[in-house]
Order: C-alpha cells, then sequence, then structure tokens
C-alpha cells in the first residue's frame, strides 16, 4: 500500500494530502518504489468532484469495503482523476445532515469536461447494490 511504502522509504510526508487517507494512481505508486518518495505538486487550478452518498440500510461494512477498496481504485484508472479521498460524517453538525458519506476526487482542471466524459464512458465500473443510489448527490466545484 502507499502508505507502507513511505514507512519503507522513511519519507515523512510534507503534503497535506498525504497525512490522511489518500488513494495514490498507479503512476505514483511506480514513482515511489523507484525513487523512495513521493513528489507533491500543487495543481494550477483545483477541480474538485464531490460524491455524498449512503449505504443501504443493512449494508454499511458492504458499501464501505466496496467504496475503499474497489469504487475508488476503479475511478483512479480513470483519465482526469488524481487523487481520491473518503469522509464520515461526524455526530458534532451544526445542522441536520441527509449524507453519511463524502468522496473527493481532484480531477483534472485544464479538461474538466473531457474527464467527466472519460468517466460517462466507463463501461467496466464495479457497482454494489450497498450503495442508496436515491440519496447519491454529486457536485464540482472549481478553486476560486
Amino acid at each position: 500500500t502507499l502508505s507502507e511504502l513511505i514507512r519503507q522509504a522513511e519519507y515523512q510526508p510534507k503534503c497535506l494530502q498525504l497525512r490522511h487517507r489518500f488513494i495514490a494512481t498507479r503512476s505514483q505508486v511506480a514513482y515511489i518504489v523507484r525513487t523512495g518518495f513521493l513528489r507533491c505538486r500543487r495543481l494550477a487550478m483545483t477541480t474538485l468532484y464531490m460524491v455524498r452518498s449512503n449505504p443501504v440500510e443493512g449494508k454499511e461494512d458492504e458499501f464501505n469495503r466496496w467504496y475503499s477498496d474497489v469504487h475508488l481504485p476503479e475511478v483512479l484508472q480513470i483519465d482526469g482523476f488524481q487523487t481520491a479521498q473518503r469522509f464520515r460524517l461526524t455526530e458534532q453538525q451544526m445542522q441536520p445532515q441527509s449524507h453519511g458519506y463524502l468522496a473527493i476526487y481532484n480531477i483534472n482542471s485544464e479538461d474538466v469536461t473531457g474527464t467527466l466524459e472519460n468517466l460517462r464512458n466507463m463501461r467496466s465500473l464495479t457497482m454494489s447494490d450497498a450503495l442508496d443510489l436515491s440519496t447519491l448527490q454529486i457536485s464540482i466545484f472549481t478553486e476560486l
């Protein structure tokens, strides 16, 4: 895994995204294996593809396994998707919330339309019946 590779290289990540659960692309992992560390670079502009979701009642463990172990790695194989990170809703909130989970993907800001088209055309994504599609919300934000 990425965290094991970083530990083996005795590299303390200076890149903020590596201090949290981080899924790397194949080319990033290959670079770590080859050099012993991961280059952290700031993109000229950041575009976020944000997915709010819920599991089907009674299938939360299956949902989390599928999302982290199957879905995120598959999405990161799509040209234009660069990183992905998942979050769980905390108990402390300022107002009522309708979604228990959030996934944030960093996508290619120079070709957002092309990246989204690549996602639409991806026919081999493995879906799970543990995902409640009726509550799924997707938003795309760009840096100001």
